[in-house]
């Protein structure tokens, strides 16, 4: 299981030089398929009444200070209880991150990296944690994540990239997605929800948090910066963008189902699952001046350009851009078309990890 492999680097691409590259964005659509939960860590709470009249009265004699309360809290004069953890919210409105949403990008596209017979693998791990020696059985932290990824978690690919001024070769994931000492070429917009609803659960265990309804939709943005189709491929495969049947996983308990303690009625005392999101490309909006280079290089003809000056692609010539994006990712990393395969969701409910 344990394999020692070796990445393999090259120097970084150009952050500013569009020569043979694309600068662009798509916009996406999320929808989510189950529960869902992506927070910040920001805990709501639950405070009794007289709480705001006694914090008065302290300010009032000059004796509002962090002891004070504390004191307060400890002798039970005023009382201060978790409520639950919160969903990620900009401007009001229940969002997926930017930051998740790469995070899982990054995280996939590390994992669907296999080493060949050689030795050599083409993405270091950017969190390079020791690697799995033995299949952790049932139970044991990590086991569901082995159940998804297997042998691959037991390849050690060494430190992870990072540029000094001595050192400016990096793996391909870290090329487009940056690392230490380099910035990525991809910006990963908030997916913003019009239609999410939200539900306080208690989960076993007691946990107790804010919950998106299964059936919201997300939408927002990414952007590529001088990017060539294989990187702009790589990010698609990512996200499974280039298969919007096929779901990633992403947020809190995304690999198993969680029992409700209390809840709705419809779904106080069964088991429901997290985190299951399709995404797919709605449109790609390209700056007129990449008109020639759709063209010759992508085989897409620009018969739209929109009031800004970008030329709009829709439908069909979306699918035919991501096609030849992918296309060309699988033709200069072999160490990714094995991975191309995996569905984690599919996997978890064979196994019968996640029903």
């Amino acid at each position: 299981m344990y394999r020692k492999v070796s990445v393999v680097r090259k120097a970084f691409s150009p952050r500013s030089d569009e020569r043979g590259r694309l600068s662009f964005k798509i916009r996406v659509r999320a929808e989510n398929k189950s529960w869902l939960h992506i927070g910040t860590g920001s805990v709501k709470l639950e405070v009794s009444e007289n709480t705001p009249k006694y914090i008065d009265k302290l300010m009032c004699e000059g004796k509002l200070t962090l002891n004070s309360l504390k004191s307060a809290i400890d002798r039970g004069v005023i009382v201060v209880g978790y409520d639950y953890y919160e969903c990620t919210r900009y401007h009001g409105r229940i969002v997926i991150p930017g930051s998740s949403l790469k995070g899982v990008c990054r995280s996939r596209i590390e994992l669907l990296h296999r080493a060949d017979d050689r030795g050599y693998v083409g993405s270091c791990f950017i969190r390079a944690t020791a690697p799995v020696t033995q299949a952790p059985k049932k139970g044991v932290h990590g086991w569901r994540h082995y159940t998804i990824w297997g042998n691959v978690l037991g390849e050690y690919r060494g430190p992870p990239c990072q540029v000094t001024d001595r050192v400016s070769s990096v793996c391909s994931t870290c090329d487009v997605l940056g690392t230490s000492g380099l910035a990525s070429k991809v910006l990963f917009g908030n997916l913003i929800s019009g239609n999410a609803e939200t539900v306080k659960l208690t989960l076993d265990f007691n946990e107790k948090i804010e919950a998106v309804k299964p059936g919201a939709v997300f939408e927002g943005d990414i952007t590529f910066t001088s990017c060539n189709l294989a990187e702009v491929g790589l990010v698609l495969i990512g996200l499974n963008l280039h298969d919007p049947e096929k779901p990633i996983l992403i947020g809190k308990s995304k690999y198993r189902s969680r029992l409700v303690v209390d809840g709705p009625p419809d779904v106080k005392g069964k088991r429901i699952t997290f985190g299951i999101v399709n995404l797919k490309v709605t449109e790609i909006l390209v700056p007129y001046r990449f008109k020639d280079y759709l063209n010759k290089v992508v085989g897409v003809e620009t018969p739209y350009i929109n009031e800004l000056g970008f030329i709009v692609l829709k439908g069909v010539q979306v699918s035919k851009f991501v096609d030849k994006a992918v296309s060309e990712t699988l033709n200069v990393n072999p160490w990714i078309r094995e991975g191309i395969k995996v569905n984690e969701l599919e996997i978890l409910r064979s196994s019968g990890v996640m029903q």
